[in-house]
């Protein structure tokens, strides 16, 4: 999990999440903010394997700019999780270039309260529909 808390500002800034096989636990790759003062922002998820994870493969919960990208997110409960509050936004984060498929409760779920946008595009969601959901965001 990336957040900050108790240094500087409290802000996790420019990590990278790269190149892990993540399995058998219940949420897996999480970048979440809390508060201002206890908040992870830019975080990089990459060319990760999340797979058999109980409840939430990838989270990006009110962190902003997170890229995850080139990821295998299968057979888990949510495969990507985003959520963007008024108070604590996520905007700009994007989902990109993924397989997400198999997974028992949503592939993606968009719990956006602000009207901010999550850009996720040129997956692959294992069915044709979830594609051209994906796209318009309608997930």
């Amino acid at each position: 999990m990336v957040r900050g808390a108790g240094v500087g500002d409290g802000v996790a800034e420019n990590n990278q999440i790269l190149h892990n096989d993540v399995k058998n636990i219940f949420n897996g790759i999480l970048s979440v903010s809390v508060a201002s003062n206890n908040a992870a922002s830019d975080t990089i998820v990459q060319f990760n394997y999340v797979h058999g994870v109980y409840y939430v493969g990838i989270a990006a919960d009110r962190s902003p700019n997170t890229i995850i990208k080139f990821n295998e997110v299968v057979n888990n409960g949510i495969g990507i999780y985003y959520r963007s509050i008024p108070a604590l936004s996520g905007a700009g984060t994007i989902v990109k270039c993924n397989n997400i498929y198999g997974n028992s409760l949503y592939d993606a779920q968009n719990e956006a309260t602000d009207g901010s946008i999550l850009l996720a595009e040129l997956n692959w969601w294992d069915h044709p529909v979830d594609q051209i959901q994906a796209r318009y965001l309608v997930l």
